[in-house]
């Protein structure tokens, strides 16, 4: 990693305005000196949101949607450099798993019927961040509270009795506004009700033939991930509609020790297998499986001879209008817009397949799609990347190399523009050997989830300025090495807000939106 440059300027860390004094240019010259070139953050999120829809504007963005992006764009980057043969010699050999595996975590669901005690382990999708609501009846300074609210309430009585002898403003001047007193809600509180067992009122259980009762649900930690990101639910939508932030501050912990929401140690089942069942527990049956549905023939549909005489008097050849009108169902107007997107084709005048038969792009797309696990290539998605001006074959086996995701597979296809021919020959060679979909791009299984203790330090947060995720300003705080001691004892919080770097006498912990913890 780049070394980061010294903070120089020390503020008061108030939340509005910790950081706002920007270092002078005598400063920036003198990192620059010390580190080479910089990289200022708008040239960063500029290539970062370059050709999405979003992120490449001026609009306020959430956080947490960004990060989720930043961690999807490394990610096809590394498949680009994984396909070269350059991602170990590019990130050393510490780092030889996908950045993103770093935050992720594994979890596992319990569910137990209510009158049968049954239970079922169900192995939830990993996650990247833990999102947490925020219990305000947990906060911890009630009575505070209270007494506020009685002297607002005090305060407005005033005001109104002193309105109407028309000397509201000399009455609001000598309430004074005051500070608000807030909900404080211990982090701890928000843990506590993640892993609170949730309450299922309308629960088909397969114990009881799918008879109605009730059945509770809880969520546990299976791995914990080097690095754990924490989200605190702030922002809600009001009865109007209207987005709003949760005016409430967190008593977060410097450390966390989060071994007690790890899933109990896998148990062994009767014919020696691991098991998620502990001793006791008696396994709930399996869904009963539905009736297969008898399959009906596809509908066969026969051009229209006016629609298609409607066609060729635009001056179009006939074999390309019945084409037209059997895609779009014999719908003039469809019909017309698909002739004017397909008239290039090379089939395009090609007589009509009889009825049933595969038509030869759509034969090579299965072809390329099977052996990739599941269903062959997204049609929409071929269509996009056919329009960029591959093949129908490439972009298939595009496809089947990167799991049917758009944007990996057009990175597929750049990385092997060289030898496209090669390539998806490559993947169907493998695919014939039960290789599956590798190829180099993006295929093969996905890198095992990081485990380790649960025990972890705060070394980040990010926090936001205003009422909402439409407008505001984010800053983010991070706990740095700045005196560079081994044993963590010089470490000092720095704030990074735009292109200003400062050391942060007072960083707002309660005021933060998303946390990372580092395992200690």
């Amino acid at each position: 990693p780049t070394p980061t440059p010294t903070p120089t300027t020390t503020t008061d860390g108030d939340e509005g305005k910790d950081g706002a004094a920007a270092e002078g240019p005598s400063a920036a010259a003198a990192m620059a000196s010390e580190f080479g070139a910089l990289l200022k953050p708008r040239m960063f999120k500029t290539l970062v949101g370059r050709g999405h829809s979003e992120f490449s504007s001026g609009r306020q963005q959430d956080a947490e949607e960004y990060l989720q992006h930043l961690l999807e764009f490394i990610g096809r980057a590394e498949h680009q450099a994984s396909s070269s043969g350059r991602f170990t010699t590019c990130m050393g050999p510490t780092l030889d798993k996908p950045i993103a595996s770093w935050y992720q975590h594994g979890l596992q669901s319990r569910l137990q019927c209510g009158t049968t005690q049954t239970v079922r382990y169900n192995a939830e999708p990993p996650s990247t961040v833990l999102s947490l609501a925020i219990p305000l009846t947990e906060a911890t300074n009630k009575e505070q509270i209270e007494v506020y609210q009685e002297t607002q309430r005090l305060k407005r009585a005033k005001i109104e009795e002193k309105e109407g002898d028309g000397k509201a403003k000399e009455a609001k001047e000598d309430e004074g506004e005051g500070e608000a007193v807030l909900p404080l809600v211990p982090l701890s509180a928000c843990l506590e009700q993640w892993a609170a067992p949730e309450v299922m009122a309308d629960f088909k259980s397969p114990a009881l033939g799918g008879q109605i009762t009730t059945a509770e649900k809880s969520i546990r930690f299976t791995t914990f991930p080097p690095f754990l990101l924490i989200k605190a639910q702030r922002y809600y939508v009001d009865e109007t509609w209207t987005p709003k932030k949760l005016e409430v501050r967190l008593d977060v912990p410097l450390t966390l020790d989060l071994e007690h929401l790890r899933a109990p140690s896998t148990g062994v089942g009767p014919d020696g297998t691991p098991s998620p069942y502990q001793e006791g527990e008696v396994p709930m049956p399996d869904e009963p499986e539905a009736p297969a549905a008898a399959t009906a023939a596809p509908e066969v549909i026969e051009p229209d001879e006016g629609v298609v005489a409607q066609l060729v008097s635009m001056g179009f050849g006939e074999n390309g209008c019945k084409r037209a009108a059997v895609a779009n169902a014999n719908n003039v107007e469809a019909s017309m817009e698909w002739i004017f997107a397909h008239m290039e084709d090379a089939d395009f005048n090609e007589p009509l397949p009889p009825p049933g038969t595969t038509p030869p792009a759509d034969a090579a797309a299965g072809a390329a799609g099977a052996g990739g696990g599941g269903d062959g290539p997204n049609p929409e998605h071929v269509m996009m990347l056919t329009s960029m001006g591959f093949s129908d074959v490439h972009a298939a086996g595009a496809l089947k190399a990167t799991d049917n995701d758009m944007e990996r597979a057009a990175d597929w296809l750049f990385s092997h523009s060289d030898d496209l021919d090669g390539a998806v020959a490559a993947l169907d060679a493998g695919a014939a050997a039960g290789g599956g979909g590798g190829g180099g791009g993006g295929g093969g299984a996905a890198a095992a989830l990081e485990d380790g203790p649960a025990t972890y330090k705060l070394r980040a947060f990010v926090s936001h300025i205003g009422s909402n995720t439409g407008s505001g300003h984010y800053v983010a705080h991070a706990l740095k090495n700045v005196a560079g001691s081994t044993d963590g004892s010089t470490d000092e919080w720095v704030i990074f807000n735009d292109q200003s770097v400062a050391k942060s006498a007072n960083p707002p912990l309660e005021r933060g939106y998303m946390y990372l913890y580092e395992r200690a």
